[in-house]
């Protein structure tokens, strides 16, 4: 196999002697002005120990695959060979004869591309071509994901991708196999393995879709192209990810929403049940103690059996002060896990802890209203125990039943 040196020399020899260069089948065909010019660079092959044939007297060739080596005649026939076997990569050096402007050679084991193109971007061709094909490949086997139809229209093929989020648009995206308008940057990546492993998320890849429509949408129909999607894919890329980031945050912000709402909506509840049984006391306390109070003036029996129905007033009179104690610590647990989401929301959400401030305030003041109850039942209970033994006592020295045990 010929060394890149002898290859730019024999790409300097057939350029000085104004030759063309055409790809026929697996041979390359210099073409000369002269016998004289052929014979010179037939006689230069053979010293390279390249073997040539001869079929006119102004032309030769030499097979375009020598060992590990493709020769080509122009970079759009090896991006056509490649654009069939990407893996030729893998296994190949290339080398371009492109006498109207330079060579190009690309040296499998390491990966280095040798050219005297004034374009310093020339260097980057191979592997700009790599990941647009990868990228492309991904687009090709990404139906009903990242494109809705695939067509061609006008001679053309596209891709019509359509948002799905919020914002309902549609955009149609011309490609083709190969496009050199790829090779216009610098050595950058594209993430090709992020990208692969984002799409996988439906609200990621709905970000995605929606921030490419209203790219392309932007751009003039002629730069609706894939070749620009690729050129700004990791402009795309952080884009996305900057729209998804607040997707995120308004769906947490929906979410918290939601949760609050729920949770509001058990603490009324619980304050309800509350205040319900703590106004089922207020009924039954007065009912209850009234009706002893008024069997004490209709009953007349024995010291020991009004005793025992004023101890049987105090047991219960104890017992609903219990319950109402009870619903006191329930309201307690309660006010707890309140203020501890009020400050959460405080602390970390002040915007959306802006919007639910009247709740929270208005939860405190019926807080504060049945503990009022709550405490009003309580005293009325000592007012009322302390007024009925007042009572009995005077009753029963009307009666001159001194209650000596008392």
């Amino acid at each position: 196999m010929p060394t890149i040196q002898e290859l730019i020399a024999i790409y300097e020899k057939i350029k000085t002697k104004g030759a063309s260069v055409k790809l026929e089948s697996d041979e390359i065909e210099f073409r000369f002005n002269s016998t004289e010019d052929k014979t010179e660079v037939e006689n230069f092959l053979k010293t390279l120990q390249l073997p040539t044939d001869s079929f006119l007297p102004t032309s030769l060739s030499f097979k375009a695959e020598v060992d590990n080596l493709l020769i080509f005649d122009h970079l759009d026939s090896l991006l056509d060979q490649l654009s069939l076997d990407i893996e030729l990569l893998a296994t190949n050096d290339l080398f371009v004869f492109d006498i109207d402007g330079f060579y190009f050679h690309y040296h499998y084991h390491s990966e280095v591309v040798s050219t005297n193109s004034s374009q310093a971007k020339m260097k980057f061709l191979i592997m700009h071509f790599r990941q647009y094909k990868a990228l492309l490949d991904i687009y090709l086997n990404g139906e009903g994901y990242l494109y809705e139809i695939k067509r061609k229209a006008l001679g053309v093929n596209e891709f019509v991708v359509l948002s799905k989020g919020e914002k309902k648009l549609v955009t149609s995206i011309n490609y083709k196999t190969i496009d050199k308008t790829i090779f216009v940057d610098d050595n950058v990546m594209i993430p090709l393995d992020e990208f692969r492993t984002k799409m996988l998320s439906e609200e990621w890849l709905a970000c995605y879709n929606e921030t490419l429509c209203q790219f392309m949408e932007a751009q003039i129909s002629q730069r609706r192209t894939f070749a620009n999607l690729f050129n700004n894919f990791n402009y795309l890329l952080n884009l996305t990810g900057q729209n998804f980031q607040l997707y995120i945050l308004k769906f947490s912000f929906d979410k918290i929403r939601k949760q609050f709402k729920t949770e509001k909506n058990t603490y009324f509840d619980n304050l309800n049940v509350a205040q319900d049984k703590i106004s089922a006391q207020i009924i039954s306390v007065p009912i209850s103690l009234g009706a002893s109070i008024f069997s004490f003036y209709q009953f007349n029996a024995s010291p020991l059996i009004l005793t025992i129905i004023y101890i049987a007033i105090w047991i219960y009179a104890i017992f609903i002060g219990f319950v109402v104690v009870m619903n006191l610590y329930d309201i307690k647990k309660i006010a707890t896990d309140a203020n501890e989401e009020e400050k959460n929301l405080n602390d970390h959400y002040p915007d959306l802890f802006s919007e639910l401030k009247k709740d929270f305030a208005y939860m405190k003041n019926k807080r504060t209203r049945v503990r009022i109850l709550a405490w009003a039942i309580i005293v009325a209970l000592v007012i009322t125990l302390a007024s009925l033994t007042l009572f009995l006592i005077n009753y029963q020295e009307s009666k001159g039943n001194n209650i000596h045990y008392l």
